[in-house]
Order: structure tokens, then sequence, then C-alpha cells
């Protein structure tokens, strides 16, 4: 039987605490397979959180050739399940070898919570977690809860333990056994409804299966059952995020979106760069494009907080010319292996990676958050025009942003964006997370020489202070490949803006 214990919020913190040792000592039980990889559970890491969520260590086990890619064999996950709306976020990661060494820990980099999609491991899992307790389990629940609260209270009036000690646990056990009682006294006996009638026990799905209950004819007045596995029916479509260089802000304290196989996330204070007040009713719900009555010529117009796209000192992209020959200090990326989510925006093709991917310049460091693309490029060189770009965003410990620019032209085939292109969401706003990683330093060329300059976000709010960097050596990618991205945006780029007199360096 699990055991289940009451989490109040602020003990989410002990949980992430006690991470590491989580991750090592445990109780591991196999939920599902797929492909040779395998799904497991900590039952014995499941705790209730506030609001019909749980919290539990989930581990996917790769096969050995995949852990050969990868470099590490195994990824362990702490994740944060809302058992009522179908969705789930991971808090944090821990990266292992087949020795169960840990190779890295990160917290996850996004606040979004992800939708499940059927039939998914990450989706059995959730129905592992989600499982109701019985009656007899939350009465047990009630009793210890009550039985430590009791302990704790004679402890103290014994002089057994110091008052700072009950200030933080008398609440949360006091609490722990009021809420598990509440619980048992709603939950109905089984084979009865609320007013004593015979009523039918609901088929209980095995441990790990998808399906938690059978259709049936429609019965009038049917009874609900609280604490009733959900039931997928219809998946709601996630909200519409608008696009930006830089990921929005968090509503709520962070609390991270990836599935157990993917990696994240964004900065969680970056829009701190967005200097923007809130929109008015009045301007809410206006969409910029690329063309049109909403395109790039009336940007500064749709909203009052985007009048920097059209009053901007220091806008980009820019056409570089004249870039002063200097010697440049040189930058050192120091790009990873890493698993990914990609959505289809409205406006390009995001690619949030996870955290450990950066680049350092003058003993600055700035760390990868996403990726996406322009098409054709946004930057021109003496004039010249590229097939595509590559803007890869970086922020640094004082929420500061840095684009790296790759420039890219048609030649070799590309591996990453091979898989890339074949993990593209079927509909916009849908973010996907594959259950495949990419190598980051791919994406660069070979000669790390480069123009740099002051500018801004490309698109709304094209909010200024950002630093450019544009890499001189195209990167390539077959025409193939340039046509899946054609196909989906003919045209995504911004036209170039006036470089006001602005310094541009480059290397020698």
């Amino acid at each position: 039987m699990k055991k289940h214990a009451i989490l109040k919020p602020t003990l989410i913190a002990v949980a992430l605490g006690c991470a590491l040792a989580t991750a090592q000592a445990a109780d591991w039980h196999t939920v599902a397979t797929d492909r040779g990889k395998t799904i497991e559970i900590d039952r014995d890491s499941v705790l209730r959180a506030e609001s019909g969520k749980k919290v539990a260590w989930g581990r996917l086990v790769l096969t050995e050739a995949e852990a050969q890619k990868t470099g590490y064999a195994m990824v362990q996950a702490l994740n944060r399940y809302d058992c009522q709306s179908l969705k789930f976020a991971t808090i944090k990661r821990v990266y292992l070898d087949q020795g169960q060494k840990i190779l890295r820990e990160e917290r996850a980099g996004s606040d979004s919570e992800i939708v499940l999609l059927p039939g998914t491991l990450d989706e059995k899992l959730f129905r592992e977690v989600c499982q109701p307790p019985g009656a007899e389990e939350l009465r047990q629940v009630a009793e210890q809860a009550g039985r430590a609260a009791r302990t704790a209270e004679n402890d103290n009036q014994r002089g057994r333990i110091e008052r700072t000690e009950m200030v933080s646990i008398k609440p949360d056990l006091r609490e722990a056994a009021a809420q598990a009682r509440d619980e048992l006294a709603n939950t109905p006996k089984v084979g009865t409804t609320e007013k004593g009638k015979p009523a039918a026990v609901p088929e209980k799905a095995a441990p790990g299966k998808i399906g938690v209950a059978k259709a049936a004819e429609p019965v009038a007045e049917k009874p609900a059952v609280q604490h009733e596995a959900p039931v997928v029916v219809a998946r709601p479509a996630p909200p519409v995020r608008a696009h930006s260089e830089i990921p929005l802000p968090p509503a709520e304290p962070r609390v991270r979106r990836p599935t157990l196989m993917a990696a994240a996330p964004s900065p969680h204070a970056a829009a701190r760069m967005v200097a923007a007040a809130p929109a008015t009713n009045e301007h809410r719900d206006i969409h910029w494009t690329y063309d049109g009555e909403t395109g790039p010529q009336n940007w500064g117009r749709l909203k009052p907080e985007w009048a920097q796209c059209g009053e901007g000192r220091t806008q980009s992209p820019i056409d570089i010319r004249d870039g002063i020959k200097v010697d440049l200090p040189p930058i050192t990326f120091d790009y990873k292996t890493t698993f990914f989510t990609i959505i289809d925006n409205g406006h390009t093709v995001q690619v949030n990676v996870g955290e450990g991917s950066s680049f350092t310049v003058s003993g600055k460091r700035y760390d990868l958050v996403q990726f996406h693309f322009h098409k054709p490029a946004e930057e021109r060189v003496n004039g010249k025009s590229y097939e595509m770009v590559a803007h890869l965003v970086h922020r640094d410990v004082d929420d500061k942003l840095a684009v790296v620019a790759v420039l890219l032209e048609r030649g070799d085939e590309s591996s990453v964006f091979n898989t890339l292109w074949a993990n593209l969401p079927l509909q916009k706003n849908v973010e996907f997370t594959p259950d495949v990683s990419i190598d980051l330093a791919k994406l660069l060329p070979e000669k790390r020489e480069y123009f740099t300059y002051m500018g801004s976000l490309t698109t709304p709010p094209c909010s200024e202070g950002v630093t450019w960097i544009v890499l001189k050596q195209p990167q390539a990618v077959s025409a193939d490949q340039i046509g899946v991205f054609g196909h989906l945006y003919k045209n995504n780029a911004r036209p170039v803006q006036s470089a006001n007199s602005r310094l541009i360096k480059q290397s020698r």
C-alpha cells in the first residue's frame, strides 16, 4: 500500500531539499515500458499537496544505446501532478549513469504546466500517482497524523522539544489530521450512495493502465463518487502564448513544466527587461503579424507598451555595415546534449531547451533559454541576405539578454534540423515534448568570429538593451529542410531598422 502524507505548499521546499536523498534511496516500481525504455515510480515518495495535487518522484530508464548517445542512463524527476485538471509540471530533474551515480541536477526552467497526452509514458505515470486512495488508507493517514500531533504536543509539555520546533511542526500536523478526517468523512462507502442506497461499484483500473472506466449507457442522476481517478475525455487546448524573443514571466511561483523526458525551460525573471504596463481592455486582444494592418510598420501603434517598436533608437535587426575590426574577445560555447520542447506559436517555431548550456565572453556567462527561426534571415551583412537565421536567446545573472544569430544557407543536411522537423507539433500553440534529445553544439558553425552591437528584440514589445552577436560563418542546412520551415512561414522577418550611427564591432 502506498504511503500518503498531507503536504502543505511550504513543505515542497523540504521535498526539494531532500531531493538528492530521495533520488537515490528509493523503492522503484515499473509502470510501463516503451521501445526498451522503462518508466518507474517511487511509490514511497508520493506526497499529497494542496488543492488535489500530488508530488512524486518518477524515473525514465533509457536503453543502452540511448545511454551511450546521451551520456546518462536514467533521468529522475520530481513532478507535481494536478490530479483534477490532468496537468503536471516538473520541479527538479537528476541525471544518473548506469551505476546510479549522479551526473548533474537541475531545477526545471519553465513555469507552464503540461497537459497530458493520452497513451504516453507520462500519462501512465500520472495515472499511477493519481490513483484515488481508499477509505481504509485515508483512515490510516488520519490516525497517523493524529497520533503524531498528540505526541508532538505531549513532548512539548514535557519540555522534550524546543518551542521553535513546535511552531513549525504542530500546525502542519494538526492541519494534516483535519484534512485527512475531512476527506474520509466526504468519501462515500463502497457500494452505497450518499443516502445509503445501494450503488454500483465502479471498476477499478489496474495500476499503470490508461483507461480507468468503461463506456456506459447514460443513466439519469447517477451519483458522482468522490476521489474517483480522472478520466481523459477531451484534452482542453492550452492557452495561446504570445511570442517574444524571451519567455513571459510566471503568474505564480515557479513550478516547472517539462515532462520526465523534457528539459526546458525559460527564465522566471527575464521578462523584467520588458518594462511595459499591463494591457488595457482596449488593447488586450490585439495581435501582431508580419504583414497588413498589424504588420511591422504598425507594431508601435498597436499597443502603448509596444511604442519602442516605432520610437526606439537602437532597434533590431540591422544591415551590418562598417563594422570596426578589433581584437574581440573569443566566445566560449558550452552547449550540451539536451531534451527539449517545441512549439509552433503562430509567429515561428520555438525550441525551449534544458538548463546547462551557455556561452562565456570576457568572463561573463549567458545561459541559453530557447532558440527560434526566421525566414528570410532578419540580419543582413553588407547588404547580403540569407535564407534563414536561428536566434539563440541567452540571459545572464542580471537578466540581461544576449542573442546569438546563426545565419543559415543551403548546403549539407543538418541532423539537428532532421530531429526538430520530425517532432513538429501538429497544431499551433500546442507545446510538444519528444522523448529524443538534440546536440546543441551542432547548431553552431565551426568558426566563431562575430559581429556585435547593441539592439532590441525583433518582435513586440521590441525592448532595447539586448546584446547582439552575429556569427560570421553561416551554418549549412539542406534545401528540403529550409522548405519545411518555408511551408509554415514564407516570411516571418522584421525589416531592417536604421542603425542610427551605432557602434558595430567585428572580429579581425
